[in-house]
C-alpha cells in the first residue's frame, strides 16, 4: 500500500513539505517554528528555509505556490529560494550536504510508497 492510497494529494504535499522541514531543521540546527515563522529571521534560519524549500521542490516536485503557502511566503520567494540554493551548490561542501539530504528524502519517499 502506498501513502498516496491513504491520504489525498493536498495532504501528501503537506506531509512531504513537513519531511523537508524536519530534516533541514535537524541538520541546520534551527527549530521548525523558526523555519515556518513569517519573518526572515537570522541568516542561518533564512538559509535553512531556502534549503527546505529547494528540497521539497526538487525531490517532491512541490510547486512554488504550494511551497509559498506552507512557508508563509510569496511564490516568487519560493522561486528565489530554489535559485539561491542552486547558486549555493557551487560550494562543494554545501553541494555534498544537499545531495545527502536529497538522498535521505528520496529514500523516505520510496519507503512510503
Amino acid at each position: 500500500m502506498r501513502l498516496s492510497d491513504i491520504i489525498d494529494v493536498s495532504e501528501l504535499i503537506t506531509v512531504r513539505i513537513g519531511m523537508s522541514q524536519i530534516i533541514v531543521s535537524r541538520v541546520y540546527g534551527v527549530s521548525l517554528d523558526e523555519l515556518r515563522h513569517p519573518s526572515r529571521g537570522a541568516a542561518n534560519v533564512a538559509q535553512a528555509r531556502q534549503v527546505a524549500i529547494y528540497l521539497a521542490h526538487v525531490v517532491f516536485s512541490v510547486t512554488p505556490s504550494a511551497l509559498a503557502r506552507a512557508f508563509g511566503r510569496h511564490p516568487s520567494t519560493a522561486v528565489y529560494a530554489v535559485q539561491r540554493v542552486e547558486e549555493m551548490r557551487e560550494d562543494p561542501q554545501t553541494s555534498q550536504t544537499i545531495d545527502w539530504l536529497e538522498a535521505m528524502l528520496r529514500t523516505a519517499m520510496e519507503s512510503g510508497q
